[in-house]
């Protein structure tokens, strides 16, 4: 790992922290390595029956042997997996296929940034990525570099398909109407133009796990906006 990554995102295993790691991986640790623990912005568990594990992550140029919670569950039977870090996540995009197995593009993403006031999350599977800030501002996108001019376009089921000038994107009468069709339907249909190509790129993909990916980044989001507890177990300080 960078140096950088890291920089200010540590904590003294030895400052009290409570891992209650189920399992830990040990696949990269370093003998002989100083043993620290990464700074968490998720303190709760995501659901009552999440198990934490964690794992070891070297860091080659500070020497560190980063340890890395992160939760596994299942919310309304669909899996998850949530990184403590920062609240990052996997959750489960298709029935047949469980997260930990799943091909990358088969389960929804979800990517935090924790920031306080300006925390977000996007989360994201094909061609659909829905990013919410800590001020519940939500804005629904279709593909990504959209050519200038162009129309995006999404059908959930057999709804009529909504479009937009890919410029402006959906309005927030289209994004709530989008976002509701989403959590309730099985299938979504997408069309947009990517600058790079020569014609608009059309795809289809379940939305198997869309709701519950959606109810996860609440949950993590609402830690993120309200920082950990001064009372809250594995409070540590950090390394200078």
């Amino acid at each position: 790992m960078k140096a950088w990554i890291w920089a200010g995102l540590l904590v003294s295993s030895a400052a009290g922290a409570a891992p209650e790691c189920t399992q830990t991986s040990r696949e990269h640790y370093v003998d002989g390595w100083e043993d620290v623990s990464s700074v968490e912005h998720i303190y709760q568990r995501i659901t009552p029956g999440g198990v934490i594990d964690c794992r070891y992550l070297p860091d080659q140029t500070g020497r560190l042997n980063i340890l890395a919670r992160y939760e596994l569950g299942t919310l309304d039977g669909v899996g998850y997996k949530v990184q403590y870090s920062d609240g990052s996540s996997l959750i489960q995009g298709r029935a047949d296929q469980p997260v930990a197995t799943a091909n990358p593009q088969d389960n929804w993403k979800l990517t935090c940034r924790a920031a306080g006031a300006t925390s977000g999350c996007t989360l994201h599977k094909g061609d659909i990525s829905v990013h919410k800030d800590s001020g519940n501002r939500v804005t629904l996108s279709i593909g990504t570099n959209p050519r200038k001019g162009s129309e995006w376009l999404l059908r959930v089921d057999t709804n009529w398909a909504v479009t937009a000038p890919a410029d402006n994107g959906f309005s927030v009468e289209q994004t709530g109407r989008l976002l509701s069709e989403l959590r309730n339907g099985h299938k979504a249909d997408t069309r947009y133009h990517n600058d790079s190509v020569r014609a608009p790129t059309s795809r289809s993909m379940t939305l198997y796990g869309f709701s519950q990916a959606m109810e996860v980044m609440e949950r993590v989001l609402e830690q993120l906006r309200n920082p950990r507890p001064s009372d809250a177990p594995g409070k540590s300080t950090s390394v200078p």
